[in-house]
């Protein structure tokens, strides 16, 4: 994303979820940026599976063995990311943790049987809810809300900003983008470019941005490079014609989500889901071509017709 200036302007950043989250407000709105990185990092605490102490860490040990008492926007979280699977039929599903273990730590391609074991963990149908309470049905299933926790705190502190009279701003939370008030540029980053380099950019106001690809992570195995985003049903990492993803839409956790979902599910049925869900779309394939919904062929405008891989 372009770099976006108010004037006179404060910018402040925080480093959770693996990522800088940047919230840029006019400068008389300084004060609340104390509530912002407090919001962050109490989310952070809650979700991150590398905190040991978070919910979704204890909630992840306790699998297949008792029910763990969430927190309230924790749960209902995790209740919405569940119907997000559902909407995707599993192409988006905070349960894949088992796969991720095995794909992140590996030197050499894990194993048919490796996979098949992990797969065998991987079902959002198996989150058993009851009350406030929250229970992974069998030992070694895990939480991980890697691919909608951005989403989820950027439309917090959207929120928050409507809350305290703030009327303009950016929030730019690793790629998930809310652009508040006046209409605002957004860029599109060119698929293994350089960052800066973009590949178009999107007029947007008081709406989301967000975006997902093959090329934003990924792990080199014998020479041969495993993107970060896997396939539930498979087992193995996306492999499809599609290379990244941008949605436009209300609400950032949903298209966090989507943005997911929609590189598992590849162009055609991640582009019927997302007609019936209003949601606008920019699809970049593997060729250099570029894809645009309908709604946004006006606001999106080129820099670059193709991009090099």
């Amino acid at each position: 994303m372009r770099k976006l200036q108010l004037n006179p302007f404060v910018s402040k950043t925080v480093f959770v979820f693996g990522t800088a989250n940047t919230v840029t407000v006019g400068i008389e709105h300084r004060k609340v940026m104390e509530e912002v990185k407090d919001i962050l990092l109490s989310f952070h605490k809650c979700m991150s599976i590398y905190e040991s102490t978070s919910e979704i860490s204890s909630l992840n040990h306790m699998a297949g063995s008792s029910s763990l008492s969430i927190s309230p926007e924790i749960y209902d979280l995790i209740r919405r990311s569940v119907a997000y699977s559902k909407l995707t039929n599993g192409a988006f599903d905070i349960t894949a943790l088992p796969l991720k273990k095995i794909w992140q730590t590996a030197e050499q391609i894990p194993t048919e049987a490796q996979i098949h074991h992990a797969k065998k963990l991987v079902n959002y149908r198996n989150i058993v809810f009851s009350d406030n309470k929250i229970m992974l049905k069998y030992s070694g299933m895990g939480v991980d809300l890697g691919g909608i926790a951005k989403g989820f705190a950027v439309d917090k502190i959207t929120e928050l900003l409507k809350s305290r009279g703030i009327a303009s701003g950016v929030i730019n939370f690793g790629g998930s983008v809310f652009v508040l008030g006046e209409e605002r540029s957004v860029g599109i980053q060119t698929p293994f470019g350089k960052k800066g380099r973009y590949i178009g950019t999107i007029r947007v106001k008081n709406k989301a941005v967000v975006t997902s690809g093959a090329y934003e992570n990924y792990r080199v195995i014998n020479g041969t490079a495993y993107q970060h985003i896997l396939n539930p049903h498979t087992g193995y990492p996306v492999n499809n014609e599609l290379l990244a993803v941008t949605l436009i839409g209300a609400k950032a956790e949903e298209l966090d989500a989507l943005a997911t979902g929609v590189c598992v599910m590849g162009i055609q049925k991640g582009y019927d889901l997302l007609k019936k869900r209003q949601i606008d779309a920019i699809f970049i394939k593997k060729d250099g071509s570029v894809l645009l919904t309908e709604g946004i062929k006006e606001s999106f405008s080129f820099k670059e017709a193709t991009y090099e891989a």
